[in-house]
């Protein structure tokens, strides 16, 4: 088998340093996930949290850089200090739901946990924005918004099935 030359490498390198396309992050993102990993509130599992990109009424989602795979990932945690044991047994069940799901419109579940007193899954990172967002900059052109609602109710039916 002939060796793959430096070049070739190079360019499939370049390819893959995309943190949009769940490429392998460049240098800039693995120096910033060590810095943030010095502060071990920035650490779960494998997982270094770069930055904050949602809060909801129990979750935090983060971007984060998974060190075991090096590659960006969302990772939602759940501080599990105040709450009851079935909760969280309930929430930990619904991330091993959500990873058996395959969906072209739904992140696929890499991984979930409990770390420092935080319950976690690591899901696939979409870069982009939210449908909230999208919203709230004004109305969609219908046949645009038959589209969203179709991949939202395909998501649906295959997460019901």
């Amino acid at each position: 088998m002939k060796p793959i030359s430096r070049s070739t490498l190079l360019r499939v390198g370049k390819l893959l340093t995309d943190p949009t396309n769940g490429g392998i992050p460049d240098e800039t993102i693995v120096r910033d996930a060590n810095r943030a990993a010095t502060d071990p509130r920035n650490v779960l599992g494998h997982y270094v949290l770069l930055s904050e990109t949602g809060k909801g009424g129990t979750a935090t989602v983060y971007r984060a850089y998974d060190r075991t795979l090096q590659r960006i990932v969302a990772v939602k945690g759940i501080p599990i200090e105040n709450l009851p044991q079935e909760n969280t047994r309930r929430l930990q069940g619904e991330f091993v739901a959500m990873a058996r799901l395959r969906h072209p419109n739904i992140v696929s579940v890499f991984d979930c946990g409990i770390e420092d007193e935080r319950l976690y899954c690591a899901m696939e990172w979409m870069e982009g924005h939210s449908l909230h967002d999208a919203v709230r900059k004004g109305p969609f052109d219908p046949r645009r918004a038959v589209e969203i609602v179709r991949d939202i109710a395909g998501a649906l039916d295959a997460a019901h099935r």
